[in-house]
């Protein structure tokens, strides 16, 4: 008998989405940026501590997972009277192209142990939004890292912050002289069908006027693009803008500390026919020799992170807590999430941590599976932590579901087995929603791990997952698509048994109307001529 739908009786199979530690994103490809600043044990911050200026810069997020997701880079400065009130003045590039000013203000409320609420008052019928925030141990309380995950007049809202404490005394171009470890995370068309990410380490060299970078970037496709540029950077009015070799548009704007050791970075820019939307972090190098000793105590960290943020199951966190490190080259953590389907949830992820001597270092989350591997970097006093997570954490699949055919279907966990329905399926597919099956005279249904849904009644040719969810043939009632809620029609005719997911697309062999590409919008030709077989490759 055929199987219409592509058999994976014996393919291994995980019912449902497993999640890893709030460190460690659900998704595949993971894209991150954490900052943390050293708990100091002994406490005693206050209201007082935010006092006079600080300038800040944002990346944030409006409805992420949506068809409609919205980002926009923030900068400007906001002054604390130490007695929980504030004003501010900000500037906000939008992933629309556009850029509004205003002033704002709010109130704020510090913890004897450097946390605080950050509080902006919503203008009618805006309602407020609340941030959470934690401040540096130096004696200059001179750092701040702030993030969002809420919901608001309802809208999820997601984002992080930096900032830093005006200096007493003017900068000067010299004043960045050294050697920077630079981190960032990169975003492109967050609107359209083609967004991009990256998330992009580099070393950056200053020698007043000039600077030159070795970059690494992960990109939201799972390519890499490394080499170096050069470039020279001005100084006005306390900003510091760098400009790339050849372009005259600002590259990254940005603001240093009191101590000349950390620079916060931001990019909005619509040049070139894209939408670019940066945020980043460097830290000046040390002449010291580091240790595992260096990483010792707590952290308090806030970390943002995308998981396939190409494809239409993306997924962005919001997550805080705290890093304890043994000195030694273990940690745990304590963490709550914030996701972008509006849920929330927390965990204590643990592992081991290495650091080499420029202050660099790799930490390993050995308690979910499956593990995840941040790249990090310590500042000179141990007082700030920047780290990274790059890489694809396809979680390893080591359950079976079988077609035993007249004995029904079955489930296979590893030690024991579980049947899952008498009818005699014709064809499995795993998909986001749990596992979709043909049973011939009963249609299509789909089991999400607990219960049985039917999804159609008509009678199945072939079935193909790909982002926008669930392409089923049906024969003479043509291509359609099931996205976990509804069906679309997505063609008239009748597909020939070649259907394959190209990338993010749909490629599908109409017979004798040739070869066509759907790019989940609207259908291309790609061919005239009639394909005997078609599979999805990558061969440059």
């Amino acid at each position: 008998m055929k199987k219409k739908l592509v058999i994976i009786s014996l393919v291994f199979l995980v019912f449902g989405i497993i999640l890893g530690g709030p460190l460690v994103a659900k998704g595949e490809v993971v894209q991150s940026l954490l900052i943390g600043v050293k708990q100091d044990p002994g406490g005693g911050f206050t209201n007082a501590d935010l006092n006079g200026t600080s300038w800040f810069k944002n990346l944030s997020f409006e409805n992420f997972e949506t068809d409609s997701p919205k980002a926009n880079i923030t900068y400007g400065t906001v002054v604390f009277d130490g007695n929980g009130n504030w004003t501010g003045s900000a500037t906000e590039f939008d992933s629309d192209g556009t850029t509004v000013s205003g002033v704002f203000n709010g109130t704020y409320s510090v913890n004897d142990e450097g946390s605080y609420d950050f509080i902006i008052t919503g203008t009618p019928p805006e309602s407020d939004h609340t941030l959470t925030g934690h401040i540096s141990r130096d004696a200059d309380r001179q750092f701040s890292v702030l993030s969002e995950g809420e919901i608001t007049s309802g809208n999820i809202h997601q984002g992080i912050v930096t900032a830093l404490r005006e200096p007493d005394s003017p900068f000067a171009l010299g004043d960045l002289n050294g050697t920077w470890f630079f981190r960032d995370l990169e975003i492109q068309d967050l609107e359209e069908n083609f967004r991009r990410a990256g998330a992009c380490t580099a070393i950056f060299v200053f020698n007043n006027p000039n600077w030159s970078a070795d970059y690494n970037c992960y990109n939201s496709d799972e390519t890499t693009d490394t080499g170096m540029t050069t470039g020279t950077y001005t100084l006005t009015e306390n900003t510091f803008n760098l400009f790339e070799t050849g372009d005259p548009e600002v590259l990254f704007s940005t603001y240093l500390s009191r101590d000349r050791s950390i620079l916060i970075f931001t990019r909005g820019s619509s040049s070139g026919g894209n939408i670019e939307q940066y945020i980043g972090i460097a830290l000046k190098e040390s002449a010291k020799v580091f240790t595992n000793a260096d990483l010792s105590g707590t952290y308090f960290f806030h970390d943002l992170f995308f998981a396939d943020f190409e494809t239409n199951n993306r997924e962005l966190s919001i997550t805080v807590g705290t890093i304890t490190f043994d000195g030694t080259g273990n940690w745990t953590a304590t963490a709550e999430s914030f996701d972008s389907d509006g849920s929330s949830g927390s965990d204590t992820p643990s592992g081991t941590y290495s650091v080499n001597s420029d202050g660099s270092f790799t930490l390993v989350v050995t308690s979910e599976i499956p593990n995840g591997t941040l790249t990090g970097n310590i500042s000179y006093d141990n007082n700030t932590v920047i780290m990274s997570q790059r890489e694809n954490v396809s979680i390893g699949k080591d359950e079976l579901a079988v077609d035993f055919d007249t004995f029904g279907m079955w489930h296979y966990n590893g030690s024991s087995w579980t049947n899952l329905a008498g009818w005699d399926p014709e064809g499995m597919l795993e998909w986001d929603g749990g596992l979709a099956v043909d049973f011939p005279g009963y249609g299509l249904w789909n089991y999400d791990g607990t219960t049985w849904t039917s999804l159609s009644g008509w009678e199945i040719e072939k079935g193909v997952v790909w982002d926008s969810g669930v392409a089923v043939d049906f024969g003479t009632y043509g291509l359609w698509n099931y996205d976990g809620s509804n069906w679309t029609m997505l063609a008239g005719w009748d597909p020939d048994s070649n259907m394959v997911k190209r990338g993010t697309e749909l490629a599908v062999d109409f017979g004798t109307y040739g070869l066509w590409n759907y790019d989940g919008i609207s259908w291309t030709s790609l061919a005239g001529w009639d394909p005997e077989d078609m599979i999805d490759v990558d061969l440059y």
